[in-house]
């Protein structure tokens, strides 16, 4: 049977500034509390957004209630 080596990352970069953040850190992917907050914030103002092919609810469309 032959082995299969997998290779794991123990280091990503953090997704809002680049610097290096760890796996088993605790605030993993970002690599602080102060880069997971602003990624938050950026949520929570509706910078970010994940597309979807829903229309808008519209509430005199019958088939929507």
């Amino acid at each position: 049977m032959a082995s299969h080596k997998t290779s794991s990352r123990k280091s990503y970069e953090c997704p809002r500034c680049g610097k290096k953040a760890r796996v088993k850190d605790k605030y993993f992917p970002f690599c602080s509390r102060r880069c997971r907050m602003i990624d938050l914030g950026k949520w929570f103002n509706e910078e970010y957004s994940v597309e979807t092919e829903e229309k808008p609810w519209d509430p005199s469309d019958p088939e929507q209630l």
